[in-house]
Formats: structure tokens, C-alpha cells, sequence
């Protein structure tokens, strides 16, 4: 029996298992099965198809600089970070960190309220 096919489950989680929530994780491969067995007109293949073609549209997205809005869910963005001086935490070395884009990734108010258990 799939998981999406097993009754709904309390999540609520005390001081051991939030702790341990680092450790749980949501594959690629895990979302295709989840959506294949949600969705049984659609093959497997080409629920893999979609999700790959989805990955790929929102990484040519970012890479253009582009922001990405998913309403209910969240934005993708792209935040620049300045050329610095760090250190190398072994010798204390001053090491030049050059200037780059990183993704930023800010959840959308449905999104933060399902997870902070406010349905």
C-alpha cells in the first residue's frame, strides 16, 4: 500500500523528533512515485518526465535571473552575495571568497502555515 494511500497520521512531534527532522528527506524519486500514485492515467514515465521538465524550467529561470513565483507555495529569487575575506577554519588564513548569486527561497503564507500546523 502506498504511503498517499495510508490514513492521514499525526506529525506533531516532540523535543527528539524535531531534533531528528534533518534526517528525513524527500527525493526526487520519492515525488515521482508519490505523483504516479496519485495520479493513475499517467505513467510513471511520464510523471518522471514532468518533474524533470519542471526542475529544468526553474533552474533556466534562475539562471537568467529571473524570480519565481509559485502562489500558496513560495518565491525563488537570487540574492547577491559580495567578494569577502574569510578564513580557513584549520589555519586562520585569510582566503579571498569571490562574489556570487545565491538562490533564496522564501515560503509562501499557506505554505508556512500547513507546516506550523495552522490548517
Amino acid at each position: 500500500m502506498s504511503e498517499l494511500a495510508a490514513a492521514p497520521r499525526d506529525v506533531s512531534l516532540g523535543a527528539d523528533a524535531a531534533a531528528s527532522l534533518a534526517t528525513v528527506s524527500l527525493t526526487r524519486t520519492d515525488l515521482i512515485e508519490r505523483l504516479a500514485a496519485r495520479q493513475p492515467d499517467l505513467g510513471a514515465e511520464d510523471v518522471a518526465l514532468a518533474v524533470k521538465t519542471l526542475v529544468e524550467q526553474l533552474t533556466e529561470a534562475l539562471v537568467r535571473g529571473e524570480r519565481i513565483e509559485i502562489r500558496d507555495f513560495g518565491a525563488f529569487s537570487l540574492r547577491q552575495r559580495e567578494a569577502r575575506i574569510g578564513r580557513n577554519p584549520r589555519t586562520g588564513e585569510p582566503v579571498a571568497v569571490p562574489a556570487r548569486r545565491a538562490v533564496h527561497f522564501r515560503a509562501g503564507k499557506a505554505l508556512r502555515d500547513r507546516v506550523a500546523g495552522c490548517h
